[in-house]
């Protein structure tokens, strides 16, 4: 309200005819409003590119263990090569795998995969189903409260759902 109090000051001196004086009291409005407003508007902006920063490294390093997880299990273990588009990288080409696929791995494997991500909803309930429709029950039904190790459970179904 602090900050709408200047401005309707302002639009009711304005109703009439605009005057030379009251272009003066606008830029007085707007350098009265302006260290609230920069303040906030810098520490707002702060906080965005730290969300991002942290939320990019998250994402990639997520992705790279999921990579990982696939070399590992699926090219090394199983000796499935998957398709990949043209230009990304692959650690080993298809052509240069000498390998042979053992065909019920690749079955057995995924199976695996979904046993432990149940196993791990079995102990840490909250894991099953989406993350937002948990943190929106947590902020209304209880205070915002989530337990720590769903923090870590969470990804960990993830990656032996996708894994």
């Amino acid at each position: 309200m602090l900050v709408l109090a200047p401005l309707r000051r302002f639009w009711d001196r304005l109703r009439g005819p605009l005057r030379v004086d009251d272009l003066t009291r606008l830029s007085s409005l707007v350098t009265e409003l302006a260290p609230l407003e920069m303040r906030f508007v810098g520490r707002t902006l702060w906080h965005m590119v730290l969300v991002g920063v942290t939320a990019g490294f998250i994402g990639a390093a997520f992705f790279a263990i999921l990579e990982w997880l696939q070399q590992a299990l699926l090219e090394d273990f199983v000796g499935y090569i998957p398709l990949r588009a043209h230009g990304e990288s692959a650690a080993v080409s298809a052509l240069e795998h000498t390998s042979s696929t053992i065909p019920w791995l690749v079955f057995i494997i995924p199976a695996v995969g979904g046993l432990l991500s149940g196993l791990v909803s079995r102990f840490v309930p909250e894991v099953a189903g989406g993350g937002a429709d948990y943190a929106i029950d947590a902020f209304h039904h209880h205070g915002g409260f989530i337990r720590r190790r769903v923090i870590w459970a969470k990804p960990l179904a993830s990656f032996f759902t996708l894994g």
